[in-house]
């Protein structure tokens, strides 16, 4: 009898000992969504022993672990996802095993991003889980910090939207855009304009004008298949602010040229017109022309942007009074207002600025050299509806950057090498 006492005694002892669950850990984690070469659904690894490349900016995240988690201890506390700058805004939610993350907005492109789990984090069970982060890059190019930032007053990069990233320059009307693969083959990445109808148009471009130091950068891919009745590649108006009212970027008749045509602030607050243009023949009898490049002998302009990508700066520093255009960071035009001569108006030139008056023709447009329903050059030539004779650029256009403040040999120099 004491035997079977004692028996029952430990039994009941071993019954009531605590029992510690195990650790939740991690078995996996993986992001899906959509390719940025391929356009194609992709699945990347975010749990390899190195960090994942190339993760899709629309990505859904999945966490897989080796238990059941406590759906209360899963929130955007304990679950973080940061992209080297600040915390991108999520969605978090957990079913069975897996936590699933879902960012409110594309991730942004070429970034570092590192995804946290706190101790926070708990199983069902109550097991606990050790702290532990995963690093990865965003697909595509991380934005570039151009030289002279702060003066940067727009930026377009024509990623899959007409936007501006840096300012308030939102396009209001886009026609027949398409927005296709970059240099750099990352799709919808770069607007594509068909030499027909295509426009894009920016409210309050006279506010972009308006300004001492100036500078227009853009990178350009120009179609040479449209042609005359001569059988030459016909101009093209690249863009416009209410044609030479405003200023307009312009692609002579088979690639004989360029130029930007503005009008300038002179000291008395008139205003007078300039063609800043490059003929591609080392040209020097005209005017205040300091510099042209001979490029004749190579294959004049078409050789350097017809059928392929040119990065194009153009600036006017008002301090010295020189216009210059470069091409692929080199320099290309200058010309020196101050050679014009005490009694020439442009001696006295200032800035930049606005002619515009009273005309609604302040909508910069990119694809035609003025706006559709705010023309200011009422020639059927400059109607951009309706006449696709009418010189419409045709090819693709990307980071279209301005900026009020004047750009140096060096600072095209840096901007063509951290976008090319």
């Amino acid at each position: 009898m004491l035997a079977a006492a004692s028996f029952v005694v430990l039994t009941l002892t071993n019954c009531n000992k605590d029992e510690t669950p195990s650790e939740i850990t991690i078995e996996s984690i993986t992001a899906t969504g959509t390719d940025l070469s391929s356009g194609n659904e992709t699945t990347k690894d975010l749990n390899g022993a190195t960090a994942a490349t190339d993760v899709p900016l629309d990505a859904t995240i999945i966490i897989t672990f080796s238990k059941d988690v406590s759906a209360s201890s899963v929130s955007t506390t304990s679950v973080t996802l940061n992209d080297g700058t600040s915390d991108v805004s999520i969605t978090v939610s957990a079913s069975e095993n897996t936590v699933t993350i879902i960012p409110n907005s594309d991730l942004e492109r070429g970034l570092d991003h590192t995804l946290t789990l706190t101790g926070d984090l708990k199983a069902n069970d109550g097991g606990k889980f050790t702290e532990a982060s995963r690093s990865f890059k965003s697909a595509g190019r991380a934005d570039v910090t151009p030289p002279n930032s702060s003066d940067q007053v727009a930026y377009w990069p024509f990623d899959g939207n007409a936007d501006d990233a840096v300012g308030s320059f939102d396009a209001d009307n886009e026609v027949a855009i398409t927005y296709i693969e970059d240099r750099f083959g990352y799709t919808s990445s770069c607007a594509s304009f068909d030499g027909d109808e295509s426009i894009i148009e920016i409210p309050n471009g006279d506010q972009l004008q308006n300004t001492t130091d100036f500078t227009l950068s853009f990178w350009m891919k120009s179609n040479s298949s449209d042609k005359n009745d001569s059988d030459e590649t016909r101009g093209q108006f690249v863009m416009g602010l209410a044609g030479w009212y405003g200023f307009q970027f312009e692609i002579f008749g088979n690639y004989g040229g360029c130029k930007l045509a503005s009008q300038y602030e002179i000291d008395d607050q008139t205003t007078a017109a300039q063609d800043l243009w490059w003929s591609t023949t080392g040209n020097l009898g005209w005017q205040g022309w300091t510099y042209d490049e001979d490029v004749s002998a190579s294959g004049g302009l078409a050789a350097i942007i017809a059928d392929q990508w040119a990065h194009v700066v153009v600036t006017y520093d008002a301090t010295t009074k020189i216009g210059s255009i470069y091409i692929n960071g080199k320099l290309r035009k200058s010309q020196d207002f101050n050679l014009y001569g005490d009694t020439h108006t442009l001696y006295r030139a200032v800035g930049l600025k606005y002619a515009g008056n009273d005309a609604p023709g302040n909508h910069l447009a990119f694809g035609f050299i003025q706006g559709i329903d705010n023309r200011t050059i009422t020639d059927d030539w400059a109607n951009p509806v309706g006449f696709p004779d009418n010189n419409h650029f045709k090819g693709e256009l990307d980071d279209i950057r301005i900026f009020h403040a004047a750009y140096s040999a060096d600072d095209v120099t840096a901007l063509y090498n951290a976008e090319k």
